[in-house]
């Protein structure tokens, strides 16, 4: 074991075995059979909360600070830099050891998951290492950070009375949040503040280059194909791209059926979360994603939140096939994070004619594939068609939009929103939070 700083340390398989096994057993067992010498080194990372660990597609490491460096400019030794820039300067293969991290794009009005919130024991960074041809993705600008950075609370806190009380509680600069998007950058200043005592941080393990110079020797074979494996389940959903693509072009052509390019991105996006490729939202029920109870009681006892109740959004994966038919994920045309976004075609639509112009086309679509007489069974989107609910959402809803619910619906429908979380002086639910002005409920029918 080599401590290289306070947050990075150099480890030999035999160091890290048990903890890997723990986390991701099947890796575990077949590393175990390849008894790795000390020549495969591996690093265990440890990230504060919000820390970018990519900025702009290029690794980003703690000092003795904590404070992030790019890999070319940390003061570190060479032989360390060597082992990691295997992958284009980018993030090398890696397995979560604790909490979770997120890969995003962040652009002025979205942030665009790429795998979404990555749970502990996630191996992943596999592609390039794995490819014996040029690619034909290009490097990406991709961000990865420490904990989840699609995150926000739902009642408004851009008050700028109430926001210098946080400013000089903990004593940072940053501005109120004029959107939901910018709340992220007050959460981390708040998260990471020494009167919290022991800090939120995820770990991850970066293998070096080492591991992958003998893929195609025979003793490695196993190890190769787990890799395989876990890049293959990964694409899945993008193997299918060419497929769904083509569905909605054929109801177009053959049925005269239209669609508005933004409804239908909307849409696309819609049904990934229904099948648990995209994440959509629910409230925190644990930190391994945001230390989220941190903010709330900043932004209730500091920021004097009352009486909103300081509900904390976070990533959810929506489960197609849970049981109890409990699963539930909410997403918001005010917090868009689909990775395709077409211009609206009129720009003065309102939020609520976006609503039902989205609910239109998810109608539009499931009749244009029972006149094509496409053929779903036995696929994912079958079951979505046949299994789940969109309810459609609105604060602002009147009684002329009755295809739109009033934002009044969730708490009945999902009464953890009405959980004051231990504050008795925040007790009402944000049922007027921008989230709620255009939102979607996606949930399993009772069957």
């Amino acid at each position: 074991m080599n401590q290289i700083n306070s947050y990075i340390t150099e480890l030999t398989w035999d160091e890290i075995a048990k903890e890997v096994d723990a986390v991701n057993s099947e890796l575990a067992t077949l590393i175990n059979e390849l008894s790795p010498d000390k020549s495969y080194k591996l690093y265990r990372v440890r990230y504060k909360y919000g820390s970018e660990a990519l900025h702009e597609g290029i690794l980003h490491l703690p000092n003795e600070q904590g404070d992030m460096q790019s890999i070319h400019d940390i003061d570190l030794p060479k032989t360390f830099k060597d082992d990691l820039l295997y992958n284009f300067g980018s993030n090398p293969t890696s397995l979560i050891l604790k909490n979770t991290f997120e890969m995003y794009l962040p652009l002025s009005d979205r942030i665009i998951p790429l795998y979404g919130l990555m749970p502990t024991g996630k191996l992943f960074g596999t592609w390039w290492v794995l490819s014996n041809q040029q690619s034909y993705q290009p490097t990406f600008s991709w961000h990865m950070s420490a904990g989840t950075r699609s995150t926000f609370m739902l009642p408004k806190v851009s008050n700028k009375a109430n926001h210098q009380k946080l400013q000089k509680m903990f004593g940072f600069r940053t501005e109120a949040p004029a959107q939901i998007i910018d709340q992220w950058n007050v959460f981390r200043q708040i998260a990471n503040h020494p009167q919290y005592g022991e800090p939120w941080e995820a770990e991850v393990l970066y293998f070096s280059g080492e591991w992958f110079k003998h893929l195609d020797d025979v003793h490695w074979a196993k190890f190769k194909n787990h890799l395989f494996q876990e890049a293959w389940d990964t694409s899945d959903y993008w193997r299918y791209q060419f497929i769904d693509n083509l569905l909605y072009s054929f109801i177009q052509s053959q049925r005269g059926i239209r669609f508005t390019p933004f409804a239908l991105d909307t849409l696309k996006h819609l049904l990934a979360i229904a099948m648990g490729v995209y994440q959509g939202f629910f409230p925190a029920q644990d930190e391994l994603a945001i230390p989220y109870r941190r903010i709330q009681d900043a932004y209730v006892n500091i920021y004097q939140l009352n009486p909103l109740i300081p509900t904390v959004m976070v990533p959810k994966i929506f489960n197609l096939k849970d049981p109890s038919l409990h699963s539930v994920a909410y997403y918001s045309l005010n917090y868009p994070t689909a990775p395709a976004f077409s211009p609206k075609n009129q720009q003065n639509s309102s939020m609520i004619s976006d609503l039902q112009e989205v609910k239109a086309t998810y109608e539009r679509y499931i009749k244009g594939l029972e006149l094509c007489k496409v053929q779903l069974e036995p696929s994912k989107l079958a079951e979505v068609v046949k299994r789940t609910l969109f309810n459609y959402i609105h604060s602002d809803a009147g009684e002329q939009h009755t295809d739109i619910q009033l934002s009044d619906v969730v708490s009945q429908l999902d009464p953890i929103f009405a959980d004051a979380n231990g504050y008795p002086k925040n007790t009402e639910f944000a049922k007027n939070s921008p989230f709620f002005k255009g939102c979607i409920r996606i949930s399993l029918k009772n069957e």
